[in-house]
């Protein structure tokens, strides 16, 4: 803190005649700037201000403001128009030049002291150097996000309370089809003619009413298509935790959804062929438990698939008896196995004789085992009643033979007897 005398300085004012119309022209020169501010002498300093500006206390107040500011003389302009226009108070910020290679910036405050005899002021000062670098990092960080917010591939748009747009930045603007300046101000209401999007106004409402997050997809129509847009909504909020608006950003899903609905349709594809095919199958989880069985499996056994709802075939008796449980532990640990022509008694009490393949395989990184089963009981029935036809032939073929070798026997014992009455 100082206490200046500017008696000097008022003289030197009234001497000049300045009217207030003249002072810009007058503070545009240097010298003048100079010459006033060295006529504001320093009478007392305290040990935090002289600490600030490098000078001891008894040094100091011996000291001009010239001599004990290190200042450009075009930094005191604003200062001392303040002080020749008559302001009994105000405030300006300046750097100090502390040493060549330091400068500070600091607050200047000054009050006329009316009280004293002398024409003095009272002149704090603040060092806001911190604030100042502050205010620099601060303004430095908001142009980077600036930079990103325009930058950014996914549209980002802010709304106020009344749901009118405050920014959009470049994404938004491919979104909408419109400059930001023809966006900024309006409402959806206001732009539903412009932008071909379905828009929900009352996901906006729930934001505004308090909910944290809301997630919706918009959808835009194109002559070359339509198009899909993710979009993510938050409240904005002020310290107090008032809402204050809305933040979204919107992202271009329309591959996306482009694959998701060729995958779709190829799964369908691939459940219609499985769900339709001649052979059982049956989907087990990590556990042996059936997750799946198509409508094939469900005639082999002779039961519905509410049968099958929680079956862990790997605790199943029949399985276990038959071995079947121990191959599904061996697929369910990466090892394919095959068993033909098992015959099996299902839980309905059909008969059947079936071939097994077990495939292991991977699904969401966990095991699974694909098991499909072929019914072969009508083939092993026909391949029986060939047999038994085939076992037929021989014996009729036996029987033939047999006669035939009778009758050249027969024949030839007559031949015989023939010559010997000869």
């Amino acid at each position: 803190m100082l206490i200046c005398d500017i008696s000097s300085f008022l003289q030197w004012k009234k001497s000049q005649g300045l009217k207030l119309a003249e002072l810009s022209s007058f503070l545009d020169q240097d010298s003048n700037i100079s010459s006033a501010i060295s006529l504001i002498s320093v009478e007392n300093i305290n040990r935090e201000a002289g600490e600030m500006l490098g000078v001891g206390q008894n040094n100091g107040s011996r000291l001009n403001f010239a001599q004990l500011f290190q200042v450009r003389p075009k930094d005191w302009r604003e200062f001392l128009a303040m002080l020749l226009s008559g302001k009994q108070e105000a405030e300006i910020e300046i750097d100090l030049q502390i040493s060549k290679e330091k400068e500070r910036a600091v607050l200047l405050k000054y009050m006329v002291l009316s009280a004293l005899k002398k024409e003095t002021i009272l002149v704090s000062i603040i060092d806001i150097s911190r604030v100042k670098k502050a205010q620099k990092e601060l303004a430095a960080s908001e142009e980077r996000l600036r930079a990103i917010f325009m930058a950014a591939y996914d549209a980002i748009f802010v709304k106020d309370k009344n749901l009118r747009y405050t920014h959009i930045n470049r994404g938004a603007e491919k979104l909408f089809g419109l400059k930001a300046k023809e966006v900024i101000g309006k409402t959806d209401v206001e732009l539903k003619r412009k932008i071909k999007l379905t828009l929900n106004p009352k996901v906006d409402e729930r934001i505004l009413a308090g909910e944290n997050f809301i997630k919706e997809e918009l959808v835009k129509a194109r002559k070359e298509g339509v198009e899909y847009y993710q979009v993510i909504k938050v409240p904005l909020k002020n310290k107090r935790g008032d809402i204050e608006g809305i933040c979204g950003v919107a992202r271009d899903v329309t591959e996306l959804r482009r694959t998701e609905n060729k995958l779709k349709e190829v799964n369908r594809l691939n459940f219609e062929i499985v769900e339709n095919a001649p052979f059982g199958v049956f989907v087990l989880d990590e556990t042996g438990k059936v997750i799946y069985i198509n409508a094939a499996m469900q005639r082999i056994s002779g039961a519905d698939s509410e049968h099958f709802a929680d079956l862990n075939l790997l605790k199943h008796p029949r399985y276990i008896k038959l071995g079947l449980a121990n191959k599904i532990k061996q697929a369910l640990q990466g090892k394919e196995f095959k068993i033909d022509g098992l015959y099996y008694v299902s839980d309905a009490g059909k008969e059947t004789v079936r071939n097994y393949v077990g495939i292991p395989f991977h699904h969401q990184n966990r095991r699974q085992v694909l098991l499909f089963v072929e019914d072969i009981t009508q083939q092993k029935l026909v391949e029986k009643k060939l047999r038994e036809r085939n076992e037929e032939l021989e014996r009729f073929n036996k029987i033939a033979i047999d006669r035939e070798l009778k009758m050249i026997e027969l024949k030839e014992k007559i031949r015989n007897l023939e010559n010997q009455a000869n």
